[in-house]
């Protein structure tokens, strides 16, 4: 049976309130000490303070206060879009892994059960929505000097942070891990070692998202002792449109990984894909080349840059996508034009200057890879 990811809110979210202040430690590249992956303002660093002093610090209560008061803050604005398009947040999926807990109070004893852990940004692609942060090849093309000098590598191993995030792996439920490119990350593995020799690998639901451009047999190893895996491959469209969307990628080496992933980990697998200007035209392409591996979609959507959310369309281009897919009856695709529908701002002229960019930076052809799509946005 063809399985995917089902965009429907629940009973559960009908409320504001979201649990990941209370439960959860998202760690990025830069050692930046978030509530999740999407909010965009760092609560503590790790080279400011411990994480165990982090966890409770006054910007962790004040946000946890504000959810407490019943309010929507404007930071988590891409978890209200997904809902408001009817689509399933990652306030949503954050809530369901703890579903059996309740918090009345800003100050939370029990340590975070749910890491997100990116504890790098060395990767091998430039992929066109992602950033520096994330990526040390488009780290290494920018020009500013105070870009090109991130190497980001905030390390928790071997640091004063390890004890503290060992003590806590003990109990936690869930990790993530992301990147940068997982499959390049030593630390990643070193980690992996501890909850192996601690026999945590039945206990711990472990999530690794890659871009699929790597096969590593250790990893996998590792990857098949976990009775509770997921594997997310970040792909985003097929063929040369992805190579131009994810440069230094290989699709036809991706489909081979993809193959042998599917063998791996049938029924752990599946795709992460992010909606933005670049492949909203053709992506009931993609969704037939998921189905046609039996492999669900995680449906995720830019939410900045704003030149790539696709809100900002302008309304003449809303009304052919709307057009090409009036008729589907893909949950998919009908996702996309709710989201897509809602209340945008004017960013053609930004997303055309990014664009020229990259394509004089990289040799790329926009309009030769993307002919009809080109056309569409030049009317």
């Amino acid at each position: 049976m063809l399985r995917f990811v089902v965009y429907v809110n629940v009973e559960l979210e009908v409320s504001s309130f979201c649990k990941a202040p209370f439960t959860q430690m998202s760690i990025d590249p830069r050692g930046a000490i978030l509530p999740c992956c999407r909010y965009p303002k760092p609560l503590a660093y790790l080279k400011d303070e411990k994480i165990d002093d982090a966890w409770n610090n006054d910007n962790f209560k004040e946000l946890r206060q504000r959810f407490l008061d019943g309010e929507k803050p404007e930071e988590c604005a891409d978890c209200w879009h997904a809902e408001d398009a009817g689509g399933k947040s990652l306030r949503w999926v954050q809530n369901y892994w703890a579903k059996d807990m309740e918090f009345d109070s800003t100050e939370v004893e029990t340590p975070p059960f749910f890491y997100e852990l990116k504890t790098t940004n060395v990767c091998n692609l430039k992929c066109r929505m992602c950033g520096s942060f994330n990526s040390s090849q488009i780290a290494k093309e920018t020009e500013t000097i105070e870009v090109r000098k991130h190497y980001l590598s905030n390390k928790i191993i071997g640091t004063h942070h390890e004890p503290i995030l060992k003590k806590w792996l003990l109990n936690s439920r869930y990790i993530l891990f992301a990147g940068g490119e997982p499959f390049v990350n030593g630390e990643i593995r070193k980690i992996m070692e501890y909850l192996d020799e601690n026999n945590l690998l039945e206990n711990i639901h472990i999530q690794i998202v890659t871009n699929g451009t790597h096969y590593n047999d250790q990893f996998v190893d590792q990857f098949r002792k976990i009775k509770d895996f997921e594997l997310k491959i970040s792909l985003d469209d097929i063929e040369e449109r992805n190579d131009y969307q994810r440069e230094g990628s290989d699709f036809e080496e991706i489909e081979r990984n993809i193959i042998k992933f599917w063998y791996d980990f049938k029924g752990s697998m599946e795709f992460n894909c992010t909606i933005n200007w670049y492949n909203i035209w053709d992506i009931d392409e993609f969704f037939q080349f998921a189905d046609d591996y039996i492999t669900p979609v995680s449906v995720q959507f830019v939410e900045n840059p704003k030149f790539l959310n696709i809100t900002n369309l302008p309304e003449k281009v809303k009304e052919k996508i709307n057009l090409k897919y009036k008729n589907s009856t893909d949950d998919r695709i009908k996702l996309i034009l709710n989201r897509m529908n809602l209340q945008g701002e004017d960013q053609l002229e930004n997303f055309w200057k990014h664009v020229n960019h990259y394509d004089e930076l990289r040799d790329n052809d926009f309009r030769k890879t993307f002919p009809e799509w080109s056309n569409i946005i030049d009317l």
